[in-house]
């Protein structure tokens, strides 16, 4: 795999297509087919193999209790030994899996960081809800950055890049929807949103992910022309209404 710089805290400096490589060449070691049709990510095989192969192991039932400030700690990745542990509030709902493709994140990213100075109050990452949120964020301190970059190894990892678009094509086409194949231009229009849900769910069914995880892979991949009003609420909040 290509070696990128680090800072002198050990972050590395990463673009977007730093990550996509990093995870489609992580996803190459374990099943490169994983790359060539739509299809849900076996990250559990991953992990599973990995920890029979190396001095590395994983732990998805704990209850990782709060942080510091109350916060509930809903991921770890542990330094020494090599550990990633899951906390079991999210065991057997699709949210697992992007927590689980964020910690494999720090692992593969950022295993040789210097935690303290990356702003970590312990000597291990300890992720919370805020730590896994995707989209636009302010990235202003290392801590900010190496999560950012976890959460976009999750996405590349869990939505490669490579059968993501196609997905969406197949998908549009199943729903009976041939205009602008490939895009999707979101506005106001309640038929245009409905089209939208449904192709959200399509999508997170191929990849066994939620929802959200779908939406914001659009956007990364430029694939999500959003043009709705300011005041029109985000699409996560629809699927909490009754």
């Amino acid at each position: 795999m290509k070696e990128f710089k680090v800072r002198e805290d050990g972050v590395p400096v990463l673009s977007i297509n730093d990550i996509e490589i990093k995870a489609e060449d992580v996803i190459k070691h374990f099943n490169a087919d994983i790359l060539l049709k739509p299809c849900e990510t076996p990250i559990f095989s991953f992990l599973n193999e990995l920890s029979q192969k190396s001095n590395f192991s994983y732990d998805l039932l704990q209850d990782l209790g709060n942080n510091l400030h109350g916060h509930k700690i809903l991921g770890k990745f542990q330094f020494k030994p090599r550990k990633i542990f899951i906390d079991i509030s999210v065991d057997g709902n699709l949210r697992q899996k992007f927590v689980l493709g964020h910690e494999f994140g720090h692992l593969v990213l950022h295993r040789n960081i210097l935690v303290n100075k990356a702003g970590y109050a312990d000597i291990d990452i300890a992720d919370i809800e805020k730590d896994l949120i995707t989209g636009h964020k302010l990235l202003s301190t290392p801590r900010d950055w190496l999560e950012w970059q976890a959460n976009q190894f999750s996405s590349s990892i869990l939505m490669p890049r490579s059968t993501f678009p196609n997905a969406l094509i197949d998908v549009q086409k199943s729903l009976d929807i041939h205009r602008n194949l490939g895009q999707i231009y979101l506005n106001d229009q309640r038929s245009n949103l409905s089209d939208f849900i449904q192709i959200l769910e399509k999508l997170a069914k191929i990849y066994q992910v939620t929802n959200i995880n779908v939406e914001i892979r659009l956007k990364e991949l430029g694939l999500l022309n959003d043009v709705r009003g300011k005041n029109t609420k985000h699409i996560s909040e629809l699927f909490m209404e009754e």
